[in-house]
């Protein structure tokens, strides 16, 4: 998904004249889901009582915390930089716990990181145990707990253990609710006591979070200006039409004008014939809300 598609999604979100609303997002850590799940300071995530999933869920978890972390800081701040410097140490095999980051950037960044940590302290994602059939299936989620405590220094809240029922599958299998095929089952009760406690804990507090372009910001050092400027070049010598939005059109002209050197761009809308629907696919599965 683009940059400035997501931007107004998440804008007219806030605008929805609703008491609730519920994102069902698609598995992964990628940025857009952790930006979508990044509109509360309580998200959900559900997992179950298996070791890969209590990975997964810790990898997601770490990747937000870093996301929540970098975009509380502005487009090209220093912070961020020593925040980039930390993702390329650990992909050189020196990785540091977030606790470690974090007090290096208070030393030096005093005013503004220690800011960021109490934005972080607000921070406290949900979890409920899916498909779980014994109560030791509960130690599964301590560990989640102590992991994400010891490493990344936020708390989890456990919201709920829904124990596994064979009346599921088939409810499913007869495309009908399970509230509607088995409503006395203990599935469906426990079910009912989570969402009134979400209901019940529900906060309509807002996050403010800089905006983060990474197509941009991951470009090489050379600049923004020169790499527009070069791919403006390359089609001029291709000889090829141009087609700009109204802002791209404002954007590119002020670009050449400072250039000096180009004797003439022509810039083009496109034929109403020429769009693509490139609307992105939904992925049906779903590990966190």
């Amino acid at each position: 998904m683009e940059f400035f598609t997501k931007k107004k999604i998440l804008m007219n979100l806030e605008r929805l004249n609703a008491d609730y609303v519920i994102l069902d997002l698609g598995a992964g850590s990628s940025y857009n889901v952790i930006d979508f799940f990044l509109t509360s300071y309580k998200g959900m995530i559900v997992v179950t009582p298996e070791l890969t999933s209590i990975l997964n869920a810790y990898s997601f978890l770490k990747s937000t915390v870093f996301r929540f972390c970098y975009r509380q800081f502005p487009a090209r701040s220093p912070e961020r930089q020593v925040l980039q410097n930390s993702i390329l140490k650990r992909m050189e095999g020196k990785e540091y716990s977030f606790q470690q980051i974090m007090e290096v950037m208070c030393k030096t960044f005093p005013e503004t990181a220690n800011k960021a940590l109490l934005e972080m302290k607000k921070l406290k994602p949900r979890v409920i145990m899916n498909m779980g059939r014994s109560n030791n299936d509960i130690e599964m989620g301590n560990r989640l707990y102590n992991l994400v405590q010891n490493k990344l220094s936020i708390d989890i809240e456990y919201i709920g253990f829904i124990p596994y029922d064979e009346k599921v599958p088939i409810s499913v299998a007869k495309r009908t609710p399970i509230s509607i095929y088995a409503p006395e089952s203990k599935y469906n009760s426990v079910l009912d006591s989570i969402a009134r406690r979400i209901i019940s804990t529900v906060q309509g507090d807002s996050i403010y979070l800089h905006d983060v372009t990474e197509s941009l910001e991951n470009c090489s050092s050379m600049g923004l200006e020169q790499i527009i400027l070069n791919l403006f070049h390359f089609l001029l010598h291709a000889k090829t039409s141009i087609y700009l939005s109204q802002t791209s059109k404002t954007i590119a002209k002020s670009f050449f004008s400072s250039a000096g050197n180009v004797s003439s761009l022509t810039l083009c809308q496109p034929s109403p014939h020429s769009g693509k629907n490139t609307s992105p696919s939904t992925s049906a599965r779903t590990r966190v809300t």
